[in-house]
C-alpha cells in the first residue's frame, strides 16, 4: 500500500519539475536543484521500500517453511513439489504421500470400524474418533434442538 502511494506521488513530482523549469525560465530563480534533490529522494525511497518488502517476504517464506517442516517427525519429511504443493516423504519405507502422516494414521484408524454392521454406527464411531483426534470432547452446537 505504501509502495502504491509512493508511485502515485510520481505524477506530482513530475508536475513540480515542470513548474520549476517554467519558473526558472521566466524568473531568475533556480529551484531545479531542490526539485532534483526531491526526485532523488523519491527514487531512493522507492528502492529502499522495494528492498525492505523483498526482505520481509523472504523472511516470512523461510519461517513458514521451518514451521511446517517441524510438523512431521522422523522418518517423515515435508517437501514442496515444483508446483508449490506440499508432499511428505517417508524415509523408512521410501514412499511419498500428498497427505500429512497424521491424516494417513487417522484414515487407517477409520478402517478399523468397517466391520461394524450398520452404517449409522460406523459413521458415528468415525465421527467420534475424529472428535477425539481434534481434541473436541463434546460438540454441543451441532446437536442442540431448537
Amino acid at each position: 500500500q505504501l509502495l502504491s502511494t509512493l508511485m502515485s506521488c510520481k505524477t506530482s513530482i513530475d508536475d513540480i519539475q515542470q513548474l520549476a523549469q517554467t519558473i526558472e525560465n521566466e524568473y531568475d530563480i533556480h529551484p531545479t536543484n531542490r526539485v532534483q534533490e526531491l526526485n532523488q529522494r523519491w527514487e531512493h525511497s522507492i528502492q529502499s521500500l522495494s528492498q525492505r518488502v523483498q526482505l520481509l517476504q523472504d523472511s516470512v517464506k523461510t519461517s513458514e517453511s521451518d514451521i511446517y517442516s517441524k510438523s512431521v517427525e522422523y522418518p517423515w519429511q515435508r517437501a514442496i513439489a515444483f508446483n508449490k504443493v506440499p508432499y511428505f516423504i517417508n524415509h523408512s519405507d521410501q514412499s511419498t504421500s500428498w497427505d500429512h502422516p497424521k491424516m494417513l494414521e487417522l484414515m487407517r484408524s477409520f478402517s478399523n470400524f468397517n466391520d461394524i454392521r450398520f452404517s449409522a454406527y460406523r459413521t458415528a464411531m468415525k465421527l467420534r474418533t475424529l472428535q477425539k483426534r481434534l481434541c473436541q470432547k463434546v460438540v454441543h452446537s451441532c446437536w442442540k434442538r431448537k
